[in-house]
């Protein structure tokens, strides 16, 4: 256990000590929400032209599962305390932040990470292979947010693995419920 603690601390410092002006940035931009609704526009686009009419009850579908990874990934964080590399008093002198954001006390796991992964993993289930492209995509705006995260010093490397499995394990489950709705066409 201490050499996961150990390599998690070292890949934070890597990443979170190779700054410049303008990742700095871009990783801020990057890890706001508000940043991706043209993205999310698009999303909706593409769902409306393959979905139809059943875009909204899958709108609902993800509207659901991100509600519940953000709460039981803010539940989590209460339950383990595990400070977020900006509150842990070992890495005060090194940390790099920029414009001072830092984010709540705790960090395990990253909401963001679960959130993102829970979207693109439920997205890729239900798209066809036709929306190969699309689904390079939403990994890229993963990876993206979820390298943010670390680089701005708010979650070390393992919260964002952690949430990408958590946000994987229920993104499968909302895929598994939603073919199983349509298999039995409930959804028209």
């Amino acid at each position: 256990m201490n050499f996961l603690k150990e390599a998690d601390y070292q890949l934070f410092k890597l990443i979170n000590g190779n700054h410049d002006a303008v990742l700095d940035f871009l990783m801020y931009w990057i890890s706001d929400k508000w940043i991706w609704i043209p993205l999310y526009i698009w999303l909706l686009y593409v769902l409306i032209k393959y979905l139809g009419k059943r875009v909204i009850y899958f709108a609902v579908l993800v509207a659901l599962l991100i509600a519940a990874t953000d709460q039981i990934s803010v539940w989590v964080k209460f339950y383990f305390q595990r400070l977020r590399p900006c509150h842990d008093p070992v890495l005060a002198d090194s940390l790099h932040l920029v414009n001072g954001y830092c984010g709540g006390q705790y960090g395990f796991f990253s909401s963001h990470a679960s959130n993102t992964m829970a979207l693109v993993v439920l997205m890729s289930v239900i798209l066809p292979s036709r929306y190969k492209w699309l689904k390079i995509e939403l990994l890229a705006y993963l990876l993206l947010v979820g390298y943010s995260r670390i680089y701005l010093g708010a979650h070390f490397p393992g919260d964002i693995v952690a949430g990408w499995i958590f946000g994987a394990a229920a993104a499968l489950a909302g895929g598994f419920v939603w073919k199983m709705l349509n298999r039995k066409e409930v959804l028209k």
